[in-house]
């Protein structure tokens, strides 16, 4: 989305905006959802993301303060954009309660959803994630094995499950420094990734 915030720290935020500032930046980056900071304090060091793009795909770094999040099936019928979403965690943990069930994603572990459920979630203080926001259009030329899971929960024990937490967890490193064309290669290598997850996930299901 053009409007999106690139960069967000809260403790550069006056406290009566910083909701305001979260929920903006959410709906940019990620999707709108409700948020709820009450459990922020004036002296928490969380509260931070930077975004990390490759060309249409939204990939954002995040450090989160302690919060609840909720998206509901309303919003879900208001938002435009049709997309894959990919977190994965490095510290923390976040919670989520799904019509289809429950899942916890903690530092090491990686969960694929899209833009098309509603769902309700708690974040622990410190939660440091990546968020990547596929548009189904882009990743249509990749074989997922057929349709995108509502909520497909990745951790350690499969090799290409560990090779794409590891591809999104470094890409901070690198995406500044990369010209067009790497920018290119990269996106190809992050779609054909996910596109395998799904695959190998779904099929061994």
């Amino acid at each position: 989305m053009d409007d999106s915030v690139s960069a967000l720290d809260l403790r550069q935020v006056e406290r009566r905006d910083r909701l305001a500032a979260w929920e903006r930046t959410m709906a940019g980056r990620l999707v709108p959802m409700g948020v709820d900071l009450s459990a922020d304090s004036d002296d928490d060091p969380h509260g931070m993301c930077r975004s990390l793009d490759l060309s249409d795909i939204r990939v954002t770094q995040w450090d989160c303060p302690e919060l609840k999040l909720v998206r509901t099936k309303r919003m879900v019928e208001t938002t435009d954009i049709e997309a894959l979403i990919l977190l994965t965690a490095s510290a923390g943990s976040q919670f989520f309660e799904l019509d289809s069930g429950t899942a916890c994603m903690e530092s090491g572990s990686a969960l694929i959803s899209t833009t098309r459920v509603a769902y309700s979630s708690t974040v622990s203080s410190g939660l440091r994630k990546r968020s990547v926001v596929i548009p189904f259009a882009a990743l249509a030329p990749y074989d997922t094995g057929g349709a995108v899971p509502d909520c497909l929960m990745l951790d350690q024990s499969r090799p290409l499950t560990r090779l794409l937490i590891s591809f999104v967890d470094s890409m901070g490193t690198h995406i500044t420094s990369m010209d067009s064309a790497e920018v290119d290669a990269a996106r190809d290598a992050l779609l054909t990734l996910v596109a395998g997850v799904i695959r190998s996930n779904t099929c061994a299901a």
